[in-house]
């Protein structure tokens, strides 16, 4: 790890801390990215530097996109693939803060677990759930994702 640390320039450093959606592999996808998106001007080159990707359409893009990564990375440092399984991945469940409502603990475990198979599956080797943050703030916009206020269901 130290060895390839060092070898990596501050540039591929810094791409490892990058995550794009997988349509900026996608020149015909690209063209029509708009707003702020378009302003990054990342070049197909840049693309290989990244370290993680937001989305995907399943294993078979996770590959597709892997293998076109990897034999264009100068690393070779394999992408991370990542996604919001905050009530599931293909079942879906309550939001978190009614499952927490429920008050049922064995079954938001059960839930959670399905969710963590489902996305495994799916290619994603990273997901960004449970959330466990204790809101006190009912005007946050993620509240939602949230198992709400009290410290003992969280």
């Amino acid at each position: 790890m130290k060895e390839l640390l060092k070898k990596l320039t501050l540039k591929e450093k810094l791409g490892q801390l990058t995550q794009l959606a997988p349509h900026f592999f996608n020149e015909q996808l690209k063209a029509k990215l708009y707003g702020k998106i378009k302003d990054l001007e990342i070049n197909y080159e840049e693309l290989f530097y990244l370290g993680s990707i937001l989305g995907i359409g399943g294993p078979k893009e996770k590959k597709e996109l892997q293998d076109l990564y990897l034999k264009n990375s100068k690393s070779k440092i394999p992408l991370l693939f990542m996604g919001d399984v905050i009530h599931g991945c293909k079942t879906i469940y309550p939001v978190p803060l009614a499952q927490a409502c429920s008050f049922n603990l064995e079954l938001v475990k059960e839930n959670a677990k399905m969710a963590a198979r489902e996305a495994k599956a799916f290619g994603l080797d990273v997901t960004f759930s449970p959330m466990s943050d204790l809101v006190r703030d009912p005007r946050w916009g993620r509240v939602i994702e949230s198992y709400g206020e009290d410290p003992y269901l969280n």
